[in-house]
């Protein structure tokens, strides 16, 4: 009641009376004068930031799964607490509009690299500041900035490409740095580095020079969950994302077991009627946590399949306010195996006594954080080595990220599947590093133990690379592909043989195709040999640990290939010819430096 104040200062005494409640008679309040209100904010805020002078902050993202979402969420939450105010928070092609940045809200900028390309909802941004860049156009003085940049290391060449471009090409188009950009690793760590730079991001907009008591309290309050014992048969099921329908499983088989490699696997989709794709396309599959890490997770805070939680308020989109099942929010909501920050642990250590042997044990973990990493320590197995740490379940799920769904390239051409769609993937388990049960792919082992009829939430997404079949078939195409990533390739193979069945004429094709062994993980042979016999496609297989091949022969990979074909590959690229490749850039780039061959450049 800070912001009211009585109307009659001289009241004594009311009569109540009652209508739908009790309510004192002719009691009136008003709004306290705006500088009033400000007087006692000040007051209540004295000794913290000071938030009756709030910045204006926007924040712009790109992002295709979810990732840069996640990481906005997360800045909505601790922003506040040093007095700013996230109050245009858009995709990045929405700042094309205006065709310029807001000077008088400083623009936050969150951006992945996928392949050295910008996300879908980012290209516009980005060919606008190159156009801007290429004609020496200036944003108006005083525009300021900040990037912060996603991506996977296992694409050495482009990692961070696009990230570093746009915080380059804003710098000099006149915009001004607030502080130098950030970068976080998938493959690696990405919250870790996103806490340390948003926090400083947050000090140097607010202009304070460290966290403040407030901030330190608010990082320990968590969500407010209360949880029932209840037996609910019927409970709200989301589907992670209104764009997400419901496939039914019909195949699902394995191609090459652990022998020389992780298992790959072969699922195919039936699509709702009316649902169409093109072959280069992705499916979206929203996956599930594994029932291992999900009971232990229940174990740990002495949870049953029967209890129910809920949450009462909220500001991350992906915690439901609704009564929901545990076990499913546990199972369908959150990532429960995301390695564990420095911060987190550090969160961990004050809801432990100090000097007690958990806080010992915390403080230890933060010292030796390195090796915790390395070694992908979760925040449920840190729990698990700490088991007398009293952590409150809303802190637990307040410190977890949302569940984010997984993309898949499509195995299969609408030409001859149309209403199917298959999979190619690698079942990733094995022991887990932090010695805590196994690690398990949250998408793939959801995926493997689907038995036929089982519904998969899912959805087609459209590629927007130039990742499809040339319009004519007569053009000569190069693909390579290595293990699973031969799925896109299937597709573009099936869809020849189905043109060349139905009588159309075909040009030449080539797929420069990488395993490890002919014999134990040649994906789909039958079916290569069949359209290689039919004159769709030459097959080149490049096998990297052939153990037994009776013709003697080494080891080799796909680059190592192309380079020994190469002059019949430059023919067919004088010829018009197209190349489509599906490969860990990085890995390809040591075995050879294919690229920097000459007479290769131009590919």
């Amino acid at each position: 009641m800070d912001d009211v104040e009585q109307v009659n200062a001289d009241y004594r005494r009311l009569q109540l009376t009652t209508q739908t409640g009790v309510k004192p008679v002719d009691l009136k309040i008003r709004p306290r004068a705006q500088q009033q209100q400000q007087q006692q904010r000040e007051q209540d805020n004295k000794g913290s930031v000071d938030s009756s002078i709030n910045k204006a902050v926007s924040v712009f993202f790109g992002g295709n799964i979810g990732t840069s979402e996640s990481l906005v969420q997360a800045l909505t939450r601790s922003a506040p607490i040093f007095g700013l105010d996230l109050i245009n928070i858009q995709g990045l092609d929405t700042v094309t509009k205006n065709k310029t940045l807001p000077a008088a809200k400083p623009p936050v900028i969150i951006i992945p690299s996928y392949g050295g390309r910008p996300p879908d909802n980012a290209k516009k941004f980005v060919a606008w500041i190159e156009q801007m860049a290429s004609q020496a156009e200036k944003l108006p003085p005083g525009t300021k900035f900040a990037v912060f940049g996603v991506g996977n290391s296992d694409w050495t060449h482009t990692f961070h490409k696009v990230p570093r471009m746009v915080d380059d090409t804003l710098a000099k188009i006149g915009a001004e740095r607030i502080m130098d950009a950030g970068f976080a690793n998938v493959k690696r760590d990405l919250v870790g580095p996103w806490e340390a730079w948003s926090e400083q991001l947050c000090m140097t907009l607010s202009g304070t020079t460290e966290k403040n008591e407030k901030a330190n309290i608010t990082d320990r309050l968590g969500l407010d969950v209360r949880i029932e014992k209840n037996n609910l048969s019927a409970l709200p099921q989301a589907l992670g994302g209104e764009h997400m329908y419901t496939g039914i499983v019909v195949v699902n088989r394995e191609l090459a077991d652990t022998s020389v490699g992780a298992a790959k696997c072969h699922v195919e989709v039936r699509l709702p009627a009316g649902t169409e794709y093109k072959a280069g396309d992705y499916l979206v599959v929203q996956a599930r946590n594994p029932d291992a890490t999900v009971s232990r997770t229940m174990r740990r805070f002495s949870l049953s399949a029967e209890d129910v939680m809920s949450v009462l308020s909220s500001n991350k989109d992906f915690i439901p306010t609704h009564p929901i099942a545990i076990e499913h929010f546990l199972r369908s909501s959150v990532e429960l195996a995301q390695p564990i920050t420095l911060r987190q642990l550090a969160t961990l250590a004050t809801y432990s006594p100090p000097g007690s042997p958990e806080h010992i044990r915390l403080e230890e973990m933060q010292t030796a954080y390195q090796a915790l990493l390395d070694a992908r320590y979760s925040i449920l197995d840190v729990l698990e080595e700490v088991p007398l740490l009293s952590l409150p379940f809303g802190v637990y799920i307040d410190l977890l990220l949302p569940l984010n769904p997984r993309l898949y390239s499509i195995a299969t051409s609408p030409l001859a599947s149309p209403q199917i769609v298959g999979l190619t993937f690698d079942l990733l388990s094995s022991p887990s590093l932090s010695g805590h049960g196994t690690f398990s792919g949250v998408a793939s082992s959801h995926l493997f133990t689907r038995l036929l009829g089982s519904p998969l939430s899912c959805a087609v997404r459209a590629t927007k690379l130039p990742f499809r079949l040339p319009a004519s078939p007569l053009t000569p195409i190069i693909m390579l592909a290595a293990g699973s990533g031969i799925a896109p390739m299937r597709a573009f193979c099936q869809e020849r043989a189905a043109i060349f069945q139905n009588g159309g004429k075909l040009g030449p094709a080539v797929l420069y195709f990488g395993c490890r062994h002919p014999e134990r993980d040649l994906l789909y042979r039958e079916e290569l040999e069949a359209w290689e016999a039919m004159g769709v496609v030459q097959v080149v297989g490049c096998f990297s640990r052939p153990d037994g091949m009776s013709d003697g022969k080494k080891g080799r990979w796909v680059p190592d290939a192309v380079w020994e074909d190469r002059v019949r590959v430059w023919e067919l690229w004088g010829q018009g010819g197209v190349m489509r490749r599906v490969r860990r850039e990085g890995s390809w780039r040591r075995r050879s430096g294919w690229k920097g061959r000459r007479g290769m450049g131009g590919l």
